[in-house]
């Protein structure tokens, strides 16, 4: 930001420096930032000429506008890629558990009555399926939520009872 106010307002040559670094601490000598107890923040700008000071204060504020437009554009960018991994682990996890109950049925020899055992694949199916989504939902959460927060540990305890009724259908 600093840099940015620097080249915007030629203040190397307001304050008469011959270097970027003096330059910095020059404008650094000559801002404050309060933080309020209400988020706010007041900034203020000391200089020989009130407009001027004005000006530069309110430049802060759009530069800080800007590097914070860019920090959530790249924080979104972020959780989408996170958000598309869990997917695909969440896909392969699915894939993987599909594989391991048609194997244990072909291991155990496992023989259902001819209208059951579709019923029980797909229930099978769709709980390891559900499973996967709530790990993913955990998952997700770990990032924005610790794990005392009534909707993470909502989500855990179903979690824990989905495994249960899977473990009671293997």
């Amino acid at each position: 930001v600093a840099d940015r106010l620097i080249a915007r307002f030629k203040l190397q040559a307001h304050y008469h420096q011959d270097s970027m670094d003096g330059t910095r601490q020059s404008l650094q000598a000559t801002s404050s930032f309060v933080s309020g107890t209400e988020g706010l923040i007041t900034i203020s700008v000391d200089d020989q000429n009130p407009q001027f000071a004005a000006t530069l204060a309110n430049a802060y504020v759009e530069e800080l506008e800007t590097v914070n437009r860019s920090l959530a554009v790249s924080d979104a960018s972020n959780r989408r890629l996170f958000f598309e991994q869990q997917l695909k682990d969440a896909k392969t996890q699915l894939t993987a558990a599909e594989t391991d109950l048609r194997k244990t049925q072909e291991r155990t020899g496992m023989i259902q009555p001819e209208g059951q055992l579709p019923a029980i694949v797909s229930t099978i199916t769709q709980l390891r399926a559900t499973i996967a989504a709530k790990e993913v939902q955990l998952e997700t959460m770990k990032s924005f939520a610790t794990a005392q927060n009534p909707a993470y540990l909502k989500t855990q305890q179903e979690l824990q009872g989905l495994r249960e009724q899977l473990t009671k259908l293997d």
